[in-house]
């Protein structure tokens, strides 16, 4: 048996601030909780492993299913870390409901796909995909 971690399928978000500068742009971290196995206490962009509900969810004018989940991954990993929700009509909702659609989430009573699907799609014109794998020496991938 080896004692090398085994990568798992994984997408984040590179959020940058509207109307930030090219040449100096801001970018939005989050500083990962000190019990996680992986690297716990690091700051990172917000993002997270695949979850099954993430093929579930509609994502507009993109043809791949692999990069729909990846979108789908990573706009709700963004929402779960930080109430952002970057979908069509996400600006809508209040901070109460999202924090309420958060909530409904969290404790199953709904899941990524059906929150998605009322009113919600994927609109990402600006996303960029690009593989990364974590360094075998780390002790979670």
């Amino acid at each position: 048996m080896s004692l090398e971690s085994i990568p798992k399928d994984a997408a984040a978000v590179v959020l940058l601030r509207h109307n930030t500068s090219p040449s100096d742009p801001e970018v939005f971290l989050v500083r990962r909780s000190e019990k996680l196995a992986f690297l716990g206490g690091f700051h990172a962009f917000p993002g997270g492993q695949f979850d099954a509900a993430d093929a579930e969810a509609p994502v507009e004018n993109c043809p791949d299913a692999d990069a729909r989940v990846a979108i789908s991954c990573a706009a709700r990993e963004l929402f779960e870390e930080t109430q952002v929700l970057v979908a069509r009509g996400g600006d809508a909702l209040t901070q109460g409901q999202r924090a309420s659609l958060l909530d409904d989430l969290q404790a199953a009573r709904l899941s990524w796909g059906l929150a998605a699907k009322p009113r919600l799609h994927r609109a990402l014109p600006d996303l960029a995909s690009a593989a990364k794998v974590s360094p075998p020496s780390l002790p979670a991938r």
